[in-house]
């Protein structure tokens, strides 16, 4: 992994930040068909994973609404147990609910229950092995795990470096 102050983009703008999340997005967590809910393509919890690689990967702060976004402009869907849905729960007609600088507000998300829970088109298991190569692995995970984790942060050390060699 590189360290972060190599790569710090920190006067990048929103565009910039949807920009990289659109392209990592596209790289490693592509659209799926269906619709499987589970807790890791949970929409809080995909906005807490990419936030969190981006900023060890990229040293890149990015919002909720800047994720969401990203998810909207790459063809992923969002959805609840009762269908197809916008990111903030409303039906698909309804328009998106914004703050006062127009980002999507994810706060406001209704998490009561498991069947008012907000998901996305992704890869589950993707976002998972992500949100692993931002910590140390723990004792006793298996070699199959860990090698499956070690590939995936050799492939974004490989982004990174496009990534970079674009902005330069």
């Amino acid at each position: 992994m590189c360290p972060s102050s190599v790569h710090s983009p920190a006067g990048a703008d929103r565009e910039h930040r949807v920009s990289i999340l659109k392209g990592f997005l596209q790289r490693f967590l592509p659209p799926v068909e269906g619709r499987h809910r589970n807790a890791a393509n949970e929409c809080r919890y995909v906005c807490t994973t990419l936030s969190r690689v981006m900023l060890q990967w990229l040293d890149l702060r990015v919002s909720p609404g800047e994720v969401t976004e990203a998810l909207l402009t790459t063809s992923h869907t969002f959805f609840t147990r009762d269908g197809y849905c916008r990111p903030d729960g409303s039906p698909m007609a309804a328009p998106q609910q914004r703050d006062l600088f127009g980002e999507i507000i994810m706060d406001s998300l209704p998490q009561q229950s498991a069947e008012e829970r907000i998901h996305t088109g992704l890869s589950g298991s993707t976002v998972r092995l992500l949100r692993l190569t931002t910590i140390p692995l723990p004792d006793g995970t298996s070699d199959e795990k860990t090698q499956q984790i070690e590939e995936l942060r050799h492939r974004l050390s490989l982004w990174l470096d496009r990534v970079l060699a674009a902005e330069h």
